[in-house]
């Protein structure tokens, strides 16, 4: 489950990206929005009971170019990486009943050292000063196994990995 806060929205709407999506949440297809909560507040694992659901913050969300086609604006991807507002996924721990108005309540916080946004601008960043902190994050339990195995291969390769496939849109075929 994606979340994005819906404070961001403001953030977009005024970054000349005006668009009718914005005026809706679930305009970054996310499928939680709230107030309140963003990603220098939520930690890589926190626990948050979320309606009927139990949840586990997993990892944020890494921006690709689907968000320039959906958008109609080139760059907004990178945009998105670059500012650190990608929003988080949650890994489902207890299955339930999510409604519009739900209450979501942190039940935990294994790792209050690891806000996303320590660790957003780990991944979003090419400086090897931070191989250290790339190490740290690897070993981290509650980060998504992906997260954990591109932080391994930066560690192993010393340099961090292509972002083009991610960010340029396929050529089209027309």
């Amino acid at each position: 489950m994606h979340h994005y806060p819906r404070e961001h929205y403001a953030g977009w709407a005024s970054a000349s990206h005006p668009s009718e999506l914005l005026t809706h949440a679930g305009a970054f297809g996310e499928n939680i929005s709230t107030t309140g909560w963003d990603e220098s507040t939520v930690c890589i694992g926190d626990v948050i009971q979320l309606g009927d659901a139990l949840v586990q913050v997993s990892q944020g969300r890494q921006p690709c170019w689907k968000l320039d086609a959906h958008f109609g604006v080139p760059g907004m991807a990178r945009e998105m990486q670059a500012r650190g507002c990608t929003g988080w996924y949650y890994r489902v721990l207890e299955p339930g009943w999510v409604r519009a108005g739900a209450m979501a309540t942190r039940v935990e916080r294994p790792h209050p050292e690891w806000p996303l946004s320590r660790l957003i601008a780990l991944l979003f960043s090419r400086d090897a000063r931070f191989v250290p902190e790339w190490q740290q994050a690897a070993a981290l339990p509650a980060l998504a196994e992906r997260w954990r195995a591109t932080f391994r291969k930066r560690v192993d390769a010393g340099r961090v990995e292509d972002w083009e496939p991610r960010l340029r849109a396929p050529a089209s075929d027309t």
